[in-house]
């Protein structure tokens, strides 16, 4: 598995797990070869037993859900590692939310990262611009950067003060 790191999260990431190969990036940083054991991956035969036994139950062990203030209210869930290393902030896809984040949330925790998601403006349990639940409206698309932004220095920052902090993000 290949992953990209800026400088600072290569370090933190290098200190923790010393000898792992690095290779430079085309497009710059350090990216690191990582050999991960498959002993907490999920196989497709059982999967959602899998899912229902082992990976939700552990997920609420670790889960706080709460909602920040930015112009609007922003529900959001973090999840605590057992020895966190850095942190990791998810920006799901458009349409989705954070539930739709339960497999990779699993793989990030075992892998040593906390975890914060976010769910966009106008996305599951966050405020919306419009009355109705079916749709999703944003006369900004910056309103959503604006948000990723706040929660990043106001909610990660100040829980995670020492930790790099990574941005894991799917569609929009």
């Amino acid at each position: 598995v290949r992953i990209c790191l800026d400088e600072a999260v290569h370090q933190a990431v290098h200190d923790q797990r010393p000898g792992y190969p690095v290779f430079e990036a085309s497009r710059g940083g350090k990216c690191l070869i990582l050999e991960i054991e498959n002993d907490f991956f999920l196989e497709e035969s059982g999967y959602a037993q899998s899912m229902n036994d082992i990976v939700l139950p552990y997920l609420a062990q670790r889960e706080t859900r709460a909602y920040y203030q930015t112009t609007h209210q922003i529900h959001y869930a973090r999840y605590q590692a057992d020895t966190p290393t850095a942190s990791v902030v998810i920006s799901h896809g458009y349409a989705e939310e954070i539930d739709r984040y339960a497999e990779p949330i699993y793989y990030f925790l075992k892998m040593g990262y906390n975890v914060f998601i976010p769910e966009h403006f106008g996305h599951g349990k966050s405020e919306a611009g419009v009355s109705d639940p079916t749709l999703i409206w944003v006369d900004d698309f910056d309103t959503y950067s604006f948000d990723f932004y706040r929660f990043i220095q106001d909610v990660v920052r100040p829980e995670d003060p020492d930790r790099p902090v990574v941005c894991f993000s799917h569609s929009m």
